[in-house]
């Protein structure tokens, strides 16, 4: 399978790492794409394998690369996974905001049917208070 994987500023980078040497162990073509405050989670949260991320994994993309193949619908995914997902990443993929080629990539791949998988490390949303506020508007 030809994975694309991000990373984001949340904490739990020690997943996103648990993540590619698996996938990679399992013969599995994955392809990155860091957020710069992700780099820099990772380099405090897993700082030993900081550095040898673009070693193992097919292609490492820059952030800032709207060019890069995997912003194309015609650049054959079978799955995207981003771990761990901040919420501003997450919100600007519900909303559409392509503001860096990771939510761009994100973007593609539910235009194009994939599966997209979000690994949020924040807190609950049940214990935030403008969700609480947000959703008693319904009741």
């Amino acid at each position: 399978m030809r994975i694309l994987l991000g990373i984001t500023g949340a904490s739990g980078s020690m997943y996103a790492v648990r993540l590619i040497k698996n996938l990679c162990a399992g013969d599995h073509e994955v392809h990155l794409i860091v957020t710069h405050s992700g780099e820099k989670v990772i380099a405090h949260e897993c700082s030993a394998e900081a550095a040898q991320l673009t070693t193992w994994v097919h292609r490492r993309y820059d952030v800032n690369d709207m060019g890069a193949a995997v912003a194309s619908g015609s650049f054959p995914m079978d799955a995207m996974v981003i771990v761990p997902c901040s919420m501003k990443t997450a919100a600007c993929i519900a909303h559409g905001i392509s503001d860096n080629l990771l939510t761009r990539a994100a973007d593609v791949t539910i235009k194009e049917g994939r599966p997209l998988l979000l690994v949020p490390r924040e807190t609950p949303m049940r214990d935030r208070k403008s969700t609480r506020l947000n959703s008693s508007h319904g009741s």
